[in-house]
């Protein structure tokens, strides 16, 4: 569509293998003028659209919530797999959908517009350091070929303590 709107910044977008659904993530709380799916639950930093009507697809309803103290709401990368069917997404959340999933959360897509879709179990403890300078701190997410595992960038300098390894201004791979 010429003239979708999100309300306000759009970080990161990832087009399904098929090209029918359009991922966008970033700091927003409104999509094509949507502030809430049907459910009741918010739109707020991330959604799938129809990439040809840039509706807002209500089935793929993920609410992210509980950031980081002091910061709001955003998602600042996302990866969608190789065969659409997992997306990762990073950003201040540590939830998502009521459960936590610190800084990082996967999803599985259903591949498709409208295709069933849910919470993936995976959650990386880890990223519950907050960094002594960065608090928002993972800044890049990305699929292995084979969908096995990802990687994740982040900054920070060096981690707070509260973890026994830190992933604050590393590389960091998990298998998924």
């Amino acid at each position: 569509s010429s003239d979708l709107k999100v309300g306000d910044l759009v970080r990161s977008l990832a087009l399904s293998p098929d090209g029918k659904a359009l991922y966008v993530a970033g700091q927003f709380g409104s999509v094509d003028g949507v502030r809430t799916y049907g459910n009741g639950a918010p739109v707020a930093g991330l959604a799938r659209l129809n990439s040809v009507t840039g509706s807002v697809d209500q089935t793929f309803r993920y609410t992210l919530g509980d950031p980081v103290t002091g910061l709001a709401i955003k998602a600042e990368a996302m990866s969608l797999s190789p065969s659409g069917a997992e997306l990762a997404v990073t950003g201040t959340a540590l939830q998502v959908n009521g459960k936590p999933r610190p800084r990082l959360a996967v999803i599985n897509t259903g591949t498709t517009l409208g295709g069933g879709n849910s919470l993936a179990d995976f959650t990386a403890p880890i990223l519950n350091d907050n960094c002594k300078n960065q608090h928002d701190y993972v800044r890049g997410v990305s699929w292995s070929p084979d969908n096995s595992f990802l990687v994740v960038s982040a900054t920070g300098y060096m981690g707070d303590g509260s973890q026994p390894y830190s992933v604050c201004d590393a590389v960091a791979r998990f298998n998924v």
